[in-house]
């Protein structure tokens, strides 16, 4: 059976063949050779080359492999080749300072070519560099930024190759300075965000200003990279609905925590505490991840405050941390909600654009919640609210119907409520429950 080779493994096999090629010194005169004075015949390249018999040159050439190839009969370098060969300058100790600028940018340009095997030697051995190369990397990261800026104003898109040079120069450069991790870079690599190569970058220089660029950005990176559905997304609920892009969350926030521990929860968590910072939906999904006890409190601050987008958000990360303390606020909130719709709906309240079903998005948020932190009192509270909202209180008349015999106590207390309309649903519902059926038709309007 024929193994399916991962892109991992295409590109480590690549780069070993390309090692393997220009391992011997005459490969390299060979590839010189064809560069400068290219096409030749054999024997021409053979006399050019100063290669010994026809033996030995056509053995380095089967060695070559894709970095040459036939044109008309002829030998000729491939564009693989001159990428390979401005990333396999050997890297030596040079005391002339134009002789080190001509190799760093001779490994700089190399980092534009689209073969990715010269991409990542070409960052290991500007890395090697260390210290000293910093200035060339941040000038030509701001070189490639610019570039990349002014193809988007005029609108480069529909030329593929153009747009590739500037894109891989700027997530090559990144991973260089996120190897060689000096602190002062933070600014320069922020640049870059919110690619994920600056993210990277960023966590291994792995100092504060590094934390703050990171969760300053994660909301560009988030509506760039996996919630596109809105152009203006941030006055939105989070969209998407795909395991595989949820999953892309939950590991960004883990990979976070990895390199920066308690100290990104806390972050996170001040974030949603902080005025004008956009986004929050975002903050509240990661929070729901690596958040714990001590997240509640600026998620419940968030839950009053913020709009109904980030209050959606916010419900969900409270119930998947199992935030049973958070119970009070959301029934409150939900049950704030709701009057608003009746006010809406009695002309008394309009809803700004878009808010209506931001709203409806946090209410649901909010049943869900409450269905699995909630006690039969708080269901009672919401289910028996007046004036009473069908769409949000049927959930919890069903929740109060399974129950059972659970929930009738706290149902016989409201048989002597003031309000006749809360004795006689308290009463038909404590029927329900002895005659041990539900109403299929009644809570088949219920759709979520």
């Amino acid at each position: 059976m024929a193994i399916k080779m991962t892109s991992n493994q295409t590109t480590d096999k690549n780069r070993v063949e390309i090692h393997d090629a220009l391992s011997h010194k005459t490969r390299i005169k060979i590839l010189k050779v064809l560069r400068d004075h290219g096409p030749l015949g054999f024997a021409e390249l053979k006399v050019k080359s100063n290669t010994e018999n026809n033996s030995t040159l056509q053995f380095h050439l089967l060695k070559l492999g894709s970095l040459i190839e036939k044109q008309l009969g002829n030998y000729a370098i491939t564009e693989e080749g001159r990428a390979a060969l401005l990333a396999f300058q050997p890297i030596e100790k040079y005391n002339e300072d134009a002789r080190f600028r001509e190799q760093v940018g001779l490994l700089i340009r190399a980092l534009r070519s689209d073969i990715e095997s010269v991409q990542e030697i070409s960052i290991v051995q500007l890395s090697f560099l260390g210290q000293r190369v910093i200035p060339y990397l941040t000038s030509a990261l701001s070189t490639a930024i610019k570039e990349a800026e002014n193809q988007e104003k005029n609108n480069y898109y529909y030329d593929s190759s153009r747009k590739r040079g500037p894109e891989n120069a700027i997530r090559s450069i990144v991973k260089a300075l996120g190897i060689i991790s000096v602190p002062s870079t933070v600014d320069d690599v922020s640049k870059a965000l919110p690619r994920t190569e600056a993210f990277d970058a960023l966590a291994k220089i792995g100092n504060k200003q590094a934390l703050d660029a990171i969760v300053q950005s994660i909301s560009k990176w988030y509506f760039k990279n996996i919630d596109t559905y809105y152009s203006d997304p941030y006055g939105h609920p989070l969209t998407h609905e795909d395991d595989e892009k949820a999953t892309q969350v939950d590991e960004f926030a883990r990979n976070i925590v990895n390199h920066f521990e308690e100290e990104a929860q806390r972050s996170l968590e001040t974030a949603m505490v902080t005025d004008n910072f956009l986004g929050k939906q975002v903050i509240a999904r990661m929070l729901g991840v690596i958040g714990d006890d001590r997240s509640v409190g600026s998620l419940l601050t968030a839950l009053e405050k913020e709009n109904f987008a980030v209050k959606a958000e916010t419900a969900k990360a409270l119930r998947r941390l199992k935030a049973n303390t958070a119970v009070d606020k959301l029934v409150e909130e939900l049950l704030k909600t709701q009057e608003l719709f009746t006010q809406s709906e009695q002309g008394n309240f309009t809803f700004e654009e878009n808010e209506r079903e931001n709203a409806r998005e946090a209410c649901k948020a909010m049943v869900q919640a409450l269905l699995d932190l909630g006690s039969i009192n708080d269901w009672i509270k919401i289910a028996f609210h007046r004036p009473r909202d069908d769409h949000y209180a049927e959930p919890f008349d069903k929740a109060l119907i399974e129950s059972k015999e659970q929930a009738v106590p706290a149902l016989t207390k409201l048989l002597s409520d003031p309000d006749a309309s809360i004795q006689t649903a308290a009463a038909e519902m404590i029927a329900r429950i002895k005659r041990g059926k539900e109403n299929s038709d009644y809570y088949s309007r219920y759709r979520y």
